[in-house]
């Protein structure tokens, strides 16, 4: 697989993670209502002309998704921070990389405003969408706090946990305390969100 081809892929399950999240991903489609993969060339030109942008503006966020080939340091992550997301007024930023960031770039990512969120995905861990794995079952991020209590009210402290590293945790952008209802067959349970270092 070329390095355009695999952009191709990554940017297919980068929108189909955003759907999933429920974000409009509407002018993404084509006339079918299917996700438009573009060409090679198209991928090229809008690689070099603005990382393969993905932009989607909501009434209380704008997300953007941009994809570097090149490996990010600390300047790039200051520049990605000041000129796309402050002066653009981007509150939400997936970075989809091919190499890991160097750890200069990561502790820059601790001085971000809170208001700002930004999510790093390695290529390799989008050139297939998680969910889509036979042994897989559904996956429903619970957010409504209600819900939430009364869950925790009926499993108490025996509800079955996941990290927020897990993949399926990062596909859906869960926080930590959230729950995941889980549909296997003709059963249905629930995993709650933890942080790694709670495990």
């Amino acid at each position: 697989m070329t390095k355009y081809e695999k952009l191709i892929t990554c940017r297919r399950t980068v929108l189909e993670m955003l759907s999933d999240r429920d974000h409009n991903i509407d002018k993404y489609l084509n006339n079918k209502g299917d996700i438009d993969d573009i060409s090679v060339n198209q991928i090229k030109i809008d690689y070099n002309e603005n990382n393969l942008k993905i932009q989607i503006n909501e009434e209380n966020e704008t997300l953007c998704v941009l994809f570097y080939e090149e490996k990010i340091g600390i300047e790039m992550m200051k520049e990605i921070i000041n000129n796309v997301m402050k002066e653009q007024k981007i509150s939400h930023l997936i970075l989809v990389i091919r190499e890991k960031l160097t750890s200069f770039a990561k502790k820059e990512l601790n001085n971000i405003p809170p208001n700002f969120q930004i999510e790093v995905f390695l290529q390799q861990n989008v050139l297939f969408n998680v969910t889509h794995h036979i042994k897989v079952p559904k996956h429903q991020l619970i957010q409504d706090n209600e819900q939430i209590k009364n869950i925790l009210e009926i499993y108490g402290k025996g509800l079955p946990k996941i990290t927020k590293s897990d993949p399926l945790s990062r596909y859906y952008n869960g926080k930590i305390g959230q729950i995941f209802k889980i549909y296997r067959q003709s059963t249905i349970y629930y995993r709650q969100i933890i942080n790694d270092i709670d495990k």
